[in-house]
């Protein structure tokens, strides 16, 4: 006999002991399939049971009432009833028993997604809900900035312009909650339906947009084809293209002025890169400027408006193997523009590295050992396409050896807007860094030898943004006194982050 069998005839008996009930649980709980044959098995049982109790209690409620007969009273056809129910248990065990397949798992119902996230940039979604690729009716896609678009299972798509709330209905509807949008709808999809809080719009074969204020109040427009605008109470006003209107709560109102002004395609983002040169005057550099002893110093040209004095050899430059270039400072002022034929501010033009214009830049330069200038000389780094138009910062002198940062613009021959911040010592080492980011200049001065560095940025010179033609480079000078000092460049590198394919 099976042993599972055997142990659990044992229980329904009440003959089975301690250790072969423990036995028995263990085959139950390993085994799925004998547990749903133990369960049959003992209903069967019962049952049985159940109806030989009923039936002998009958017979003998019989016998009570009915008169008794002469001849004896025969039980062998409830005998074998009795028999015959045990063999049909029996039967039905050993078919119970039997393996069959094991029926499969029951598929609970999903809801399948009715639109795609195929296209995202430079997104910030609300972090109460992120937002996957297959999106679900109900999905309520809370962006604050930047562009989505989503294709709908019906092939219409739709693109966000951040901050939006857009909540998908089904395959082919949606509801725009706040923000704007633009659809761009196949002829598979025509009769997409975009709802609004003040009406709703639907699609005749067309690319459309709509944007919805804080109001609830929406603005439709019309690129292509033609759209039905409803209000919530169904008046109906038909849009061809350049046509637009509002839905405000009352009958869709026709603007002939409406503005078209949506984001209909995301562009992929440009790749910027830097284009970087770096000079440690290591070595003269042929076709450059040239210094007192007619070696290339690596910059190539002086800001427009100073240095007429230098055609050839510059008295005032040396390049020191291993160390670097020397600059001696002169006595000249860009600040009322005195003595700029012998002013030293030379550089490079940013045009050899790629600049058109619109590009952000900058230029650093490490000085080491700062030496004492009198009160107001400076030294320091520019930015310009002139003399009298240009951007210049570094340190200027105060008086017992110190200097602070400044920053200040230059147009029409005079400095203004001059910023002033931090303090440096005779005797630093210094990393100083003019930059233009997003179109905004600073000035950071790092100084190595005491760990700090500041930040300094003033008013925009935004008479420099027109200027497709700027310069970079270095400056020297002793302002206000014929005391000129010299000052050690290490290197200077500039860079130019431009635009790539």
């Amino acid at each position: 006999m099976n042993p599972a069998r055997e142990l659990i005839d044992e229980y329904i008996e009440g003959t089975i002991t301690p250790e072969r009930l423990a036995t028995l649980e263990g085959m139950l709980a390993a085994d799925a399939e004998l547990r749903r044959y133990f369960v049959r098995y003992c209903g069967l049982n019962t049952d049985l049971h159940l109806h030989v109790k009923s039936a002998s209690a009958a017979e003998r409620a019989l016998s009570a009432i009915l008169p008794k007969k002469p001849e004896p009273v025969r039980r062998w056809p409830k005998l074998a009833a009795v028999a015959g129910g045990f063999l049909a248990i029996l039967l039905l065990g050993g078919w119970l028993l039997r393996p069959r397949p094991v029926p499969p798992s029951p598929i609970i119902p999903v809801s399948e997604d009715i639109a795609w996230l195929v296209n995202a940039q430079n997104c910030e979604w609300d972090d109460r809900q992120p937002i996957k690729e297959g999106l679900k009716p109900g999905t309520t896609l809370a962006m604050n900035r930047g562009l989505a678009e989503i294709r709908f299972k019906s092939g219409a798509t739709v693109i966000l312009s951040g901050p939006c709330r857009l909540e998908l209905t089904n395959g082919n509807a949606a509801k725009l909650l706040q923000g704007k949008i633009a659809a761009r709808v196949p002829e598979s999809a025509i009769g997409f339906e975009l709802l609004t809080p003040q009406g709703k719009v639907i699609d005749l074969g067309t690319e459309f947009g709509v944007s919805v204020g804080e109001s609830g109040a929406a603005d439709v427009f019309v690129f292509e084809g033609q759209v039905d605008a409803y209000s919530p109470a169904g008046q109906k006003l038909n849009l061809t293209k350049k046509q637009g209107a509002t839905l405000a709560g009352g009958d869709p109102v026709r603007r002939d002025n409406a503005n078209g002004d949506y984001t209909r395609k995301i562009v992929p983002n440009p790749v910027v890169r830097p284009n970087r040169w770096r000079w440690e005057f290591a070595e003269g550099k042929p076709g450059t400027l040239l210094d007192r002893n007619g070696h290339g110093i690596g910059l190539t040209d002086r800001l427009p408006g100073t240095g007429q004095s230098y055609p050839g050899r510059d008295p005032n430059l040396c390049i020191v193997p291993g160390s670097g270039l020397e600059l001696t400072t002169t006595n000249s002022d860009i600040n009322g523009q005195a003595g700029m034929p012998r002013g030293e501010y030379f550089g490079i033009p940013l045009s050899k590295f790629g600049f058109t214009g619109t590009e952000d830049f900058e230029i650093v330069v490490e000085i080491p050992n700062i030496p004492t200038l009198k009160r107001v000389g400076q030294f320091g780094l520019y930015a310009g396409n002139k003399s009298n138009r240009n951007i210049r910062g570094g340190l200027i002198a105060q008086n017992n050896g110190e200097y602070r940062q400044f920053l200040v613009n230059n147009s029409k021959w005079m400095d203004h807007d001059s910023g002033y911040l931090g303090l440096s010592s005779t005797g630093d080492d210094l990393r100083m860094i003019l930059k233009r980011n997003a179109g905004k200049y600073t000035l950071t001065v790092d100084n190595q030898t005491s760990g700090l560095a500041t930040t300094l940025a003033i008013k925009h010179p935004d008479f420099l943004d027109a200027e497709k033609d700027l310069h970079v480079g270095i400056f020297g000078a002793n302002t206000q006194s014929n005391e000129p000092k010299t000052l050690l460049i290490r290197s200077v590198t500039v860079t130019v982050w431009t635009v790539g394919k």
